[in-house]
């Protein structure tokens, strides 16, 4: 009995000084409430750097500079450093994997963490890199004789799949979550009006063969693919976003031009988004799901990011972060222009490049 009552004194004292700090304080804490200030981050580390050339993320950042390539944790610990003997390369992140294409000597890498696990070189002209959640890397190539091609490698850098495209060209490809579809972004440029299809192959040890081919718009280029909200595949062209569904029906998701679009993007983010002017002609961000969320931004994004269903979005001197539903979720005051932004390791922390310094701030 004599715990009960000590245990209900403490609590009602408790309550007592919670209340006289609010009484003598209640116009900061206003003020603290009314500016949102819990949303603001500071950067937790920062890394100085050679010009960056190019950067890519996903569980680690990558960057590339005149001293070669260099991949940091979330928290700008330098894991590795290699000179690739190239001036020019390609980035593409996914998980621990990180894909490297050196285009003057033709070379393609592949890390797992901060080991190269393969390398070879590759003869035609790679025009895209993708890695696939499991390892797998596929390329779009140009090929003479055909429009162009495409080669998905295993995870041991083994060729399990190349097709060749007599008629169209290859833009972007996405593998299945079971592993068993293999899917090619394909753009018909042959007739009148270009055609954008989808190639579905189903992938077998024994017998790769194509199942089907889906037209998705007419007189439009599709340049991205990715899955998205209820497991359907996002598909980005330059004039709407489209989804296709597991029945293989293609929907239309939203619409836009050159005139009212700024960026649109499905790229790791499972509830698309599209930056560009309203009616009004104010700058608009919208995010598209079961409803469509719509929020109001101060002016012209300098860069953006997605991953996991955020999007970050740097706007005059601050970086918005917002979640699928536009509800914002942090805020980080920045004093120079942004080169790029880039979330890391499932968008637990945010990457903020400048041309020759990068800060890290944990969200």
């Amino acid at each position: 009995m004599k715990k009960y009552v000590t245990f209900i004194i403490i609590f009602v004292i408790l309550i007592i000084l919670l209340v006289l700090v609010g009484y003598f304080n209640h116009d900061k804490i206003d003020t603290y409430i009314g500016n949102e200030d819990w949303l603001d981050k500071e950067p937790t580390a920062s890394v100085t750097t050679q010009n960056i050339i190019t950067n890519s993320a996903s569980n680690y950042l990558t960057i590339f500079t005149n001293d070669g390539l260099s991949i940091y944790t979330q928290d700008a610990s330098l894991i590795k450093n290699e000179n690739l003997n190239s001036n020019k390369v390609s980035l593409c992140g996914n998980g621990p994997y990180t894909a490297v294409y050196a285009e003057d000597t033709k070379i393609l890498y592949l890390y797992k963490d901060k080991e190269q696990i393969w390398n070879k070189t590759i003869s035609n002209s790679i025009k895209d890199v993708v890695i696939h959640d499991n390892g797998f890397v596929s390329i779009c190539f140009l090929q003479n004789g055909y429009k162009s091609g495409v080669t998905l490698f295993n995870n041991n850098g083994e060729a399990i799949l190349t097709s060749y495209l007599a008629s169209s060209y290859a833009v972007n490809t996405l593998l299945s979550k079971d592993f068993k579809l293999f899917y090619i972004a394909e753009v018909n440029t042959a007739g009148i009006k270009p055609k954008s299809s989808i190639r579905i192959i189903e992938l077998n040890s024994k017998n790769n063969k194509e199942i089907a081919n889906i037209e998705i718009a007419s007189n439009e280029i599709i340049t991205d693919i990715d899955y998205g909200f209820n497991e359907n595949i996002l598909i980005l062209t330059d004039s709407a976003i489209y989804n296709l569904s597991k029945d293989n029906i293609v929907s239309n998701i939203t619409k836009f031009n050159e005139t009212n679009t700024l960026f649109a993007s499905i790229t790791n983010c499972i509830n698309p988004c599209v930056v560009g002017y309203d009616t009004a002609d104010e700058v608009v961000l919208k995010r598209f799901g079961d409803e469509e969320y719509t929020i109001k931004l101060s002016s012209v994004p300098q860069a953006y990011a997605t991953m996991n269903n955020k999007i970050a979005v740097a706007v005059d001197d601050v970086i918005h972060i917002y979640n699928e539903k536009n509800q914002e979720l942090a805020r980080i005051i920045v004093k120079n222009s942004v080169s790029d932004l880039r979330f890391v390791k499932n968008a637990s922390c945010l990457a903020v490049v400048y041309k020759n310094k990068i800060d890290f701030i944990k969200l």
